[in-house]
């Protein structure tokens, strides 16, 4: 019989772990989904996202691992990453073979509540947004891209005798911070009212992922416009917060 490679999956409870649960669930992987739960935001949204995911919300203890009702490659374990000890024992027993709300939410909130957004710089940022199933893919293409041990190493982490690969994942499109508004007032067919003010300090005025090594490696192509994004989750948005989801 084949070898499952099981995998780990820490945040799972969270925006991107729930997604990267449910993407590589669908294929030839066992799973093991990880989070804390702690109140870093709404513990009800971790809880919905849980629910998606095949999991009994009310029957989560600490430590225990349970598994899904609706992914049948698929558990889930609340634990700590500080747990050491309990750390120790999810490894030594599973023996896995690899191992958060936004300005998207805040913005739409505030329009959706009549609420000003605050804008640093009077609006002169630019920022890189990824959608969250082009960042999935990205995760997934590394699993099947594996740096290997070279004898002859001197300076590359990816072929040294313990060898691993950092890969950046976004778009690597930066966007005006008004285009994002702009493109965020249409999909909700509301304007917003704009409070413009001084940069922040410890601030920075543009920043995108690098991603030449990713699509070098991984091949990878995000495909998600940012339009397409945004309509995408405004829908979400509008169904779980004013659709009786939540």
């Amino acid at each position: 019989m084949k070898h499952k490679i099981k995998i780990l999956v820490t945040g799972s409870a969270g925006f991107i772990g729930m997604h990267t649960a449910l993407y590589l669930s669908e294929q030839d992987y066992e799973l093991t989904g990880l989070d804390s739960i702690n109140d870093y935001y709404d513990k009800s949204l971790k809880y919905a996202r849980l629910a998606e995911t095949g999991i009994d919300c009310d029957t989560i203890r600490y430590g225990q691992i349970l598994k899904s009702s609706k992914l049948p490659s698929y558990q889930f374990v609340q634990l700590d990453l500080t747990d050491k000890e309990g750390m120790n024992k999810l490894f030594e027993k599973e023996k896995f073979d690899i191992g958060r709300p936004d300005i998207s939410f805040i913005f739409t909130k505030a329009i959706l509540k009549g609420e000003p957004l605050k804008i640093f710089n009077y609006g002169e940022m630019m920022r890189d947004f990824t959608y969250i199933d082009d960042i999935v893919v990205g995760i997934s293409n590394s699993l099947k891209t594996i740096p290997a041990g070279n004898p002859c190493w001197k300076n590359d982490s990816a072929t040294s005798s313990a060898p691993f690969r950092i890969y950046n994942i976004g778009a690597s499109n930066p966007v005006k911070l008004m285009d994002f508004i702009t493109t965020l007032e249409s999909a909700l067919g509301m304007n917003a009212i704009k409070e413009m003010l001084p940069m922040q300090p410890g601030d920075v005025i543009s920043t995108y992922a690098d991603v030449s090594l990713t699509q070098l490696d991984l091949n990878y192509k995000p495909q998600v416009s940012l339009k397409e994004g945004l309509e995408i989750f405004v829908k979400w948005y509008l169904n779980y917060y004013q659709g009786g989801t939540h």
